[in-house]
């Protein structure tokens, strides 16, 4: 797993604004959401399976301020 090109990714998210504009972007297509190609169009490289598996073990991690107010605001992402 690109487990560090995500985490990686994360802590890029945190100090961008345009990279959270287009992240809640990509999340308001719901179902047809694609991270991945997020990531890749930054420079990470991870899958959407990678990206999926990580999202899903947040239980094990403390969530970044922008996850907690993305959680908070109904829009964690699938």
């Amino acid at each position: 797993m690109s487990q560090q090109a995500i985490l990686d990714f994360r802590t890029k998210l945190e100090s961008s604004e345009a990279l959270k504009d287009a992240l809640r972007a990509e999340m308001a297509k719901g179902e047809n959401a694609d991270f991945a190609a997020l990531g890749r169009s930054q420079g990470f490289d991870f899958t959407a399976a990678e990206f999926k598996e990580f999202s899903k073990a947040a239980g094990d991690r403390e969530l970044t301020p922008f996850e907690m107010e993305m959680v908070a605001g109904g829009k964690a992402a699938k």
